[in-house]
């Protein structure tokens, strides 16, 4: 499934608050030896914290830890990470940057998580940044029997914007506007997202390969969003 960019800014949301209601109603139900592939944040008997896992992330006063000067990202990956790494390798990865995720659904089937082409599904969200996970190849193959990096998505989320942001390998910008877009990327298509949803843009004609994003603001408009992977989520327009 391709991606379509006017899908993921509510969904990942929507998937963080809804998997960690999920958790909390889970560690609720039983009082005795949890399954071992419970996530950290579900159980309230784990050493790391667990405030996040009953609520929507909080954007008051947060922003993303600097990262160093030499990651940039790249049309298929962020950094060294790159789409369909592993998991836990990915998000180790993002933590050394950014210090611990805000939330992480921990994994859920897809009994969970029915609108979405996986077996499996995981976000985890850092300010400023939501990483998706899913039992599928993140360039547009299909499902697959590991588990990979499928989807990224970096800048403007929940009102928060980076504190030092990344830029891609051309050296587009967060907030960067769109006559600067279009000076680094001469190719690059800005359109209307259907039924309103506001404006877009992307740099490929495989909209798997970033960056593509989302703009916001008018006179000039700027580029809020940098986006990368296979949303394996269905539509929501």
């Amino acid at each position: 499934m391709l991606l379509n960019a006017s899908r993921p800014r509510c969904l990942v949301s929507c998937f963080l608050a809804a998997a960690a209601l999920l958790a909390s109603c889970s560690s609720n139900s039983g009082s005795g030896g949890g399954e071992s592939s419970t996530p950290a944040t579900a159980s309230a008997s784990t050493a790391t914290s667990t405030t996040a896992s009953t609520a929507p992330p909080t954007t008051e006063a947060t922003t993303t830890a600097a990262a160093p000067e030499a990651v940039t990202i790249h049309t298929d990956g962020f950094g060294e990470a790159m789409l369909n790494d592993d998991p836990e390798a990915v998000i180790a990865y993002f933590t050394s940057l950014f210090g611990p995720p805000i939330n992480d659904s921990g994994w859920l089937p897809n009994s969970e998580v029915p609108l979405c082409d996986t077996d499996s599904f995981r976000a985890v969200h850092w300010p400023s940044l939501y990483t998706v996970y899913a039992s599928r190849d993140a360039l547009g193959a299909g499902r697959t029997a590991e588990q990979n990096f499928v989807y990224f998505l970096y800048g403007l989320t929940e009102g928060v914007w980076p504190s030092e942001p990344v830029a891609t390998d051309e050296g587009l910008l967060p907030g960067d506007t769109v006559t600067r877009l279009q000076e680094l990327y001469p190719g690059v298509v800005v359109y209307d997202g259907s039924l309103g949803g506001g404006r877009f843009y992307k740099t490929h004609d495989d909209r798997n390969l970033g960056p593509n994003g989302m703009l916001t603001g008018s006179s000039p408009e700027i580029v809020s969003t940098i986006e990368a992977g296979d949303w394996p989520c269905a539509d929501t327009d």
